[in-house]
């Protein structure tokens, strides 16, 4: 293989010094920039790279105890740039805890971990117990987890002198070492700001990256996509901004997927989401994208959860999801999404939430619910979905515990099949068109909290059997052809209750609210 270009920019190296050992080494292997080293300090300070790259240095020295140095020769820690004499007394007697003699993946390891402390603002951290600890394996620091892998036992020095072939753990011919690698990062809800560093995609064993319900901001490094052993990857609730890298495609490996909650995040789904085919969750829900669900999702066999909710996505639906049959959740809720429910969505005998409310969905709901026996949640709300509520509507029975259809053109009068939800806790049909009288069985949904069916065109006298309904909180009738007498009774501890009471057109002692 040819040297990286910035091998050829930067010359040979001729340097002696542990400190630039690192530095031509990152830039010849295009794990940090030029810049990132040459950058001259502002009101800010040093980069994230040079700081990582000086703690290596200056302050990064074996205990005393390995050392049997005097007690007085402990390093002392009030100066974070290394300026404090016994870091130069350690440093001039070669107790330096990382050389030019040690593994080159070893000193690339601890390097991009330091790099990551300060590019996300570690002194700011909640809990940053035992980062940067002079001497302490970083497999050791709060949130790292490691593993003993065979690597290649070239050291630094050697690498130096051909940085146009790193060998690598697929080089059967080169000599081995074991080391501890990092496979997890775990800093989770832990004040993280700053940024994520293009270097963390020099962490090859890396298989889980977990960085949620943080501050961080920037761009997503589409180096990121140099780590090919990831499994596992939660980035969701930050402030990233930008789009989503293309060679995310790379990740073949990865299960789950979680890019939720970064409202800057924009630009569309990247197609190459299609090869990650082991990915068994995938949320990327409450961002700026727009634009298609690709096609290419349907690649995704294994998923269980697709949870693209409230986006900008604005495109029809893809067939292509009827190949995703261990499909449990999907939610598409609040996008722009336009089009018919597929028919062959049917296929997914697997789904227990049903979300596609609040898009730009029409024609008739499909009549295949008969094929969802373990379906819990069904939101078709805010559509303009028209004709009948489907017969099978109420096929899942007592496993059903939402329904929101309102805010339609439904019209017709309510399905038979829904009196066997009798554990419906949710149950939304207000602003359609349905008609006929209101069924009595509706008094037998005992779990119900919330029952809209307001804005319809319900006739006759309200069922006293609703008197049953103890749990319910909120109940709208108003905006119907109703008359008679709301049932009170058990009704009087809701805490919406609104029916046509106004013209004494129905009798109501418990609403909130006449119309």
């Amino acid at each position: 293989s040819s040297a990286p270009t910035s091998v050829a920019f930067l010359g040979n190296y001729t340097g002696d010094s542990f400190s630039d050992a690192i530095e031509y080494h990152l830039i010849a292997q295009e794990i940090s920039s030029i810049a990132s080293f040459r950058e001259v300090a502002g009101a800010d300070g040093d980069t994230a790279q040079q700081r990582a790259r000086d703690f290596l240095v200056l302050l990064d020295f074996l205990p005393t105890s390995v050392n049997d140095e005097d007690e007085d020769d402990i390093v002392g820690g009030e100066d974070e740039e290394g300026g404090n004499g016994k870091m130069r007394q350690l440093r001039n007697s070669g107790r330096a805890y990382l050389k030019t003699s040690t593994p080159a993946y070893r000193v690339v390891q601890r390097f991009v971990i330091a790099t990551l402390y300060f590019a996300t603002n570690g002194t700011q951290w909640i809990n940053s117990d035992f980062w940067l600890e002079p001497g302490v394996h970083e497999c050791e620091w709060l949130g790292i987890q490691c593993q003993e892998i065979s690597i290649p036992s070239v050291s630094l020095s050697e690498v130096l002198k051909n940085p146009d072939k790193i060998p690598t753990d697929e080089n059967g011919d080169v000599p081995m070492t074991t080391e501890l690698m990092v496979i997890e990062i775990n800093l989770p809800e832990n004040n993280l700001g700053g940024f994520l560093p293009q270097e963390i995609m020099a962490l090859p064993y890396l298989q889980m990256l977990g960085l949620w319900s943080n501050d961080i901001s920037g761009t997503l490094p589409t180096q990121m996509g140099k780590l090919v052993n990831l499994k596992s990857v939660h980035l969701e609730d930050n402030l990233f901004s930008g789009g989503i890298p293309t060679e995310i495609g790379m990740w073949t490996k990865i299960e789950d997927l979680s890019f939720s909650g970064n409202g800057d995040l924009e630009g569309g789904i990247p197609t190459e989401i299609g090869y990650l085919s082991n990915l068994e969750r995938l949320w990327i829900s409450d961002t700026q994208l727009i634009g298609p669900i690709p096609t290419e999702i349907g690649n995704l066999v294994l998923l269980g959860e697709l949870n693209l909710s409230n986006n900008n996505l604005n495109s029809t639906l893809p067939e292509e999801i009827e190949n995703i049959l261990p499909l449990e959740w999907l939610d598409l809720t609040s996008n722009s999404l336009t089009g018919e429910i597929p028919e062959s969505w049917g296929s997914l005998a697997s789904l227990k939430n049903f979300e596609v409310g609040d898009n730009e969905l029409e024609g008739e709901l499909p009549d295949f619910f008969e094929r969802f026996p373990y379906l819990e949640s069904a939101s078709f709300h805010e559509n303009i979905f028209i004709g009948d509520i489907p017969s099978s509507i109420g096929s899942a029975g007592a496993s059903l515990r939402k329904l929101t259809l309102g805010e339609n053109r439904f019209e017709g009068e309510l399905p038979e099949t829904l009196k066997d939800c009798i554990n419906l806790e949710r149950l939304d049909l207000g602003t359609n068109q349905l008609k006929g009288e209101i069924p009595s069985w509706i008094g037998d949904m005992e779990k119900l909290v919330f029952l809209d069916l307001s804005d319809n065109r319900f006739s006759g006298s309200v069922p006293p059997e609703l008197s049953n309904l103890r749990n319910l909180r909120e109940l709208r009738l108003a905006e119907n052809l109703l008359v008679g007498t709301v049932p009170c009774g058990s009704l009087e501890t809701a805490t919406f209750l609104s029916a046509d009471c106004e013209n004494s057109v129905v009798e109501c002692t418990c609403c909130t609210e006449c119309m």
